[in-house]
């Protein structure tokens, strides 16, 4: 005859146990661990510039701008005051009689560079010459400010 292995019950039990208690810890960290980290990579997509803060306390300035009738370019010179690392795209926006001129500056474009912190550059734009400027404006990574009317270079 067969003999029979008598297996305790409240041994295995307790090994059940042991082994839930763990598995529902390892659970609750990994959810645990997954909020908080979802949490903190949201905190680093949030902007790092404010447009209202900008438009006080620009961060470029046009200090001039002129027409050369010589060579009919717009002559529009920027000068960067802070040593923001956030500024992705330089926009210029001239106001001619009927109609506004764009020309944008940044990473994806090749046709010119923002300038870097703490200096000074002109940027050139052809128009033609039957039209007048009358104006021109400043933006960066999509904030306008530092509007500045366009006279005659000499």
């Amino acid at each position: 005859m067969k003999k029979l292995i008598k297996i305790n019950k409240r041994g295995v039990t307790n090994i059940i146990v042991a082994g839930f208690l763990i598995l529902v810890s390892v659970a609750s960290i990994s959810i645990l661990w997954a909020i908080v980290s979802k949490l903190t990579d949201e905190a680093q997509l949030s902007p790092a510039f404010s447009c209202a803060e900008w438009q006080i306390e620009a961060p470029m300035n046009i200090d001039g701008a002129c027409y050369r009738s010589s060579t009919n370019d717009l002559e529009i010179t920027v000068s960067r005051n802070k040593d923001i690392l956030d500024i992705y795209t330089l926009g210029l926006v001239v106001q001619l009689d009927d109609r506004k001129i764009q020309a944008e500056c940044g990473e994806s474009c090749g046709f010119c560079t923002i300038l870097p912190p703490k200096s000074t550059k002109t940027y050139y734009i052809a128009i033609d010459s039957e039209e007048l400027a009358q104006s021109a404006l400043l933006s960066v990574n999509g904030c306008e400010f530092g509007q500045k009317s366009i006279a005659v270079c000499s």
